[in-house]
């Protein structure tokens, strides 16, 4: 299977797609004015608290606040340690660990479940550590790091109301349960859980628990309160007219493990099946943890991976984790206290892999770092980074653009002739199939039907993942009689859907011929990140946006600029909307667009034309 990862930047926006045997798979675009914030960390500040939804306002620097859940606030919930008891049962992890496991604060089964929505997600991972697989750790450029000793619990400075992370409570022989077995190993788990259970740290510098004695949640105006600050990461970013939302949680990527450093669960991706494997992973990452407060969940890419190289991440990711404190105790709220690296670095990171056969880079310095970061990562796959030098833009020559313009489209023709109707709403996304132009190569409709059907599930997909859809996604396959073929289709949908990072969950075919599914979703899909609501119907549809479309008129001029005259005058017609984006927002693109052509611009706003027409023309 040959996969190729393509690169454009510009000093506007970097696209990078993903193309498997020469269809664009994966995509993902950052703009240098609009970088995503998912996966950073913020020491908010707690601006009102809602005791009717359970939930608060904070304060993190952005123009809305961002929402805080009870549930995604630091919590010392007793530990379920059902999965760790599957996981003994199954050989996954030996019987002595299984009650260090279930230590250490919030249920293990949800702790599992955010490690592998960070292994699937694409947006929001820092840099990776530059390791080899010896374990070799080269600088990383995060100011001085601390060493092993002194990465050991320290006492807390806390500043008025801040709830910092974990520290120890020493619990003695008179607090351990008596009565029956049942409910004294219940008790005693929950007893043992205290010594690692985060703690929460009032003005006045006494301790304060998110769960009642009796493991009942305590509610959220017993938790926080306004004004106080506390340390959160974005959990996922601001969609629509919602703000972003944001755990207590943290969680730290690397390149083989996710760090949670306010939880004691080890855990290790559902995605390495072997039973063999998973135990060599659990016992390895016991063995090598400094201290049972802290989490680690192995990545799917850890799988086969040597002690040697699963060292070096959790030193790298200890070492950062150690960074984000120190920037801590000196930030204010609201500020920024750990930022994630770019789409670039994020791609190539939890992409790529041997059998990508060629990296392909349009630009001189993204190149230059792109040679660089492989080159920690992998230095066998630096030979395959070349940098594209050909006049066709890259995004045209490899088909990239025309993908962009059809996943604004709603409707989607499969191979065979028939097509997908996509419509995203507010609540759902709604995936209709039809037959469309095929008719089929036998006498049979079901055959006919179920064709179709196979098709659309693979494409349907294909189609989430470049879309980047989420949230609950309604497929309305066409009917079909027999059981055997529903069970075919939701077969080829499910195996498509193991190639997905994003984490899904399929239903089977309900009584009304419908598959409900729901996938993963952080951050804004691709088609309401390019698009705004259109003007002309009221918001019943949608066309691309001002911003969107001054970048596309620089990527023309980019385009053609050979062909234009040095030092001639070029006159820019647009609808008046991109007219003042370009006299405000957008003002250094004339500017960019003048030093492209030596010349001078001119834009006049035509409100005769569509948002999206524009028309160049050269005097």
């Amino acid at each position: 299977m040959s996969k190729e990862l393509i690169v454009s930047s510009t000093s506007l926006e970097t696209k990078v797609a993903i193309l498997d045997n020469n269809v664009v798979t994966e995509l993902f675009i950052e703009r240098t004015k609009n970088k995503g914030i998912l996966g950073n960390i913020y020491k908010g500040k707690v601006t009102k608290v809602l005791p009717g939804m359970q939930a608060a306002f904070v304060d993190i620097g952005l123009e809305r606040h961002a929402f805080l859940y009870v549930g995604d606030f630091l919590t010392d919930a007793q530990e379920d340690s059902e999965i760790f008891e599957d996981d003994r049962k199954k050989g996954r992890v030996p019987s002595a660990h299984t009650k260090k496991a279930a230590r250490g604060g919030a249920k293990s089964k949800d702790f599992q479940h955010r490690g592998e929505e960070i292994d699937s997600d694409l947006e929001g991972f820092p840099s990776i550590p530059k390791s080899t697989e010896k374990g070799g750790l080269l600088p990383v450029s995060l100011g001085s790091i601390r060493t092993p000793s002194e990465l050991k619990p320290r006492p807390s400075k806390t500043s008025a109301g801040l709830s910092i992370l974990p520290q120890r409570l020493k619990v003695g022989k008179s607090n351990k349960a008596k009565g029956p077995v049942r409910t004294a190993r219940r008790k005693s788990a929950s007893t043992e859980s205290r010594n690692s259970r985060p703690l929460h740290f009032s003005a006045n510098g006494s301790k304060r628990n998110s769960r009642a004695a009796n493991g009942q949640q305590v509610p959220i105006d017993q938790l926080l309160k306004q004004g106080q600050e506390i340390l959160v990461q974005v959990s996922k970013e601001p969609i629509g007219r919602k703000g972003a939302r944001i755990t207590s949680h943290i969680a730290l990527p690397g390149r083989f493990l996710v760090f949670m450093p306010t939880v004691g669960h080890v855990g290790v991706s559902r995605k390495i099946a072997t039973d063999k494997e998973r135990l060599r992973l659990k016992e390895l990452v016991f063995k090598l943890r400094t201290s049972n407060s802290q989490g680690f969940i192995v990545r799917t890419a850890g799988a086969g991976k040597t002690e040697e190289a699963i060292s070096a991440d959790i030193e790298y990711l200890t070492q950062l984790w150690s960074k984000v404190r120190e920037r801590l105790e000196t930030a204010k709220g609201p500020s920024l206290v750990h930022e994630e690296p770019g789409v670039v670095e994020r791609t190539v990171r939890d992409y790529l892999s041997d059998d990508f056969q060629a990296i392909l880079v349009d630009d001189n310095e993204k190149y230059a770092q792109v040679i660089e970061f492989v080159g920690s990562l992998n230095p066998d796959l630096v030979p395959r980074i070349r940098l594209y030098s050909k006049s066709e833009p890259i995004l045209d020559a490899y088909g990239i653009n025309s993908e962009i313009e059809q996943a604004l489209q709603s409707k989607v023709w499969l191979e065979n002739g028939g097509y997908l109707v996509i419509n995203e709403t507010e609540a759902l996304v709604a995936i209709d199939v039809n037959t469309g132009k095929f008719v089929g190569n036998t006498n049979s409709l079901e055959d006919t039907i179920t064709a179709t059907n196979v098709y659309a599930a693979k494409e349907i997909v294909r189609q989430l993942r470049l879309r980047d859809l989420g949230g609950i996604i309604i497929l309305d396959f066409i009917d079909m009689e027999e059981t055997r073929n529903q069970g075919r289709v939701l077969d080829t949908l499910q195996k498509a859907l193991a190639t997905d990072k994003a984490p899904s969950k399929t239903l089977r075919f309900n009584d009304f011929g419908l598959v409900a599914l729901t996938r993963k979703r952080a951050k804004r899909s691709l088609g309401k990140s390019l698009s705004q609501a259109c003007t002309y119907c009221e918001g019943r549809g949608r066309t691309r946006s001002p911003q969107t479309i001054s970048y596309a008129i620089h990527d023309e001029v980019r385009k053609n600029v050979k062909e234009l005259k040095s030092g001639s005058e070029l006159l820019i017609r647009c609808h008046p909307s991109v007219a003042d984006i370009f006299r405000d927002k957008e003002r250094d693109i004339i500017e960019e667009i003048g030093g492209m052509i030596q010349g001078v611009v001119t834009v006049q706003a035509d409100d005769t034309l569509h948002v999206e027409k524009y028309t160049l023309s050269e005097s």
